[in-house]
């Protein structure tokens, strides 16, 4: 997997960016990630690679 993160976005960008994946990435009744399928047609668990990056972010900027 690739994830590309411009660096020239702002601190608060970066977590606007995140606060959107944590809203699309959701589990459906199986335990698969709907915010990955509807978006990519991509198969992943929940919680999926992005999801867990924007809980990282959102968890580092309540920390500040």
């Amino acid at each position: 997997m690739v994830m590309i993160v411009e660096v020239d976005k702002s601190a608060s960008g970066v977590v606007a960016d995140a606060e959107s994946i944590v809203r699309l990435h959701r589990a459906d009744a199986g335990g698969m990630c709907l915010g990955c399928y509807e978006l990519w047609c991509a198969f992943a668990w929940h919680p999926c690679p992005r999801l867990r990056w924007a809980q990282m972010v959102l968890a580092e900027s309540a920390g500040r």
